[in-house]
């Protein structure tokens, strides 16, 4: 079994979550793609897009809505330096996630997650679980504790 996916089902398991994975027959690399499998709107695709501070050179992984995109400026100011996102190999060696995979829970602790408050608008979304083949269902709350993550308003647009 994949690392990533794992480390996921192992995670929602711990918290009673674990019927909540869906394996998907496909793989999906877009929040468009996801939302086409799943049946749902874009907007309830929970997102994971890692960044790199350029001076510290520290992981922020942000988790927005699927129709929405971040906002590179505001998230700068935000964290007090510039961001780019980071590259496919950096990202799999800090997070041990694939890009298309990440999720935002079990995400190492030097990484910073953040939550577009956007986000919380839905009583359900879906994350990646580790995998593009694999998604979970969970509320706002229970992905803000999952994830240790903090909700900050207006980082996507």
């Amino acid at each position: 079994m994949n690392t990533g996916l794992s480390r996921v089902r192992t995670i929602l398991e711990a918290e009673g979550l674990g019927e909540r994975l869906y394996e998907l027959l496909e793989s999906a690399h877009t929040a468009a793609e996801a939302a086409i499998l799943l049946r749902v709107g874009v907007a309830e695709i929970a997102k994971s897009i890692v960044f790199r501070a350029n001076l510290s050179g520290r992981a922020i992984t942000v988790v927005g809505r699927g129709d929405r995109r971040v906002n590179i400026q505001r998230l700068g100011d935000h964290v007090g330096e510039p961001v780019a996102r980071a590259d496919p190999e950096w990202v799999r060696q800090v997070t041990g996630y694939p890009i298309g995979g990440v999720s935002p829970v079990g995400q190492p602790p030097d990484v910073v997650v953040l939550i577009d408050g956007a986000l919380v608008e839905f009583p359900w979304v879906y994350a990646a679980a580790g995998h593009p083949n694999a998604v979970f269902r969970v509320s706002p709350t229970e992905l803000v504790r999952l994830s240790r993550g903090t909700v900050v308003d207006e980082l996507c647009n």
